[in-house]
């Protein structure tokens, strides 16, 4: 899990750079519920996903 964690993190920050306006701060994250079936890692993975296809 911490391999992921820190995988997510550098995706963070290069997708942050791409792409400003997106809101996927720490504290952003931290506030997102986990409602099944999502939770903050889904979150994560649909906005890099999102981002990806748009360039």
């Amino acid at each position: 899990m911490e391999k992921l964690i820190n995988y997510l993190q550098k995706k963070l920050s290069l997708l942050k750079q791409i792409s400003p306006t997106t809101d996927v701060s720490e504290e952003t994250i931290k506030n997102v519920y986990a409602v099944y079936p999502f939770n903050r890692f889904e979150y994560i993975f649909v906005h890099l996903i999102a981002k990806h296809h748009q360039h």
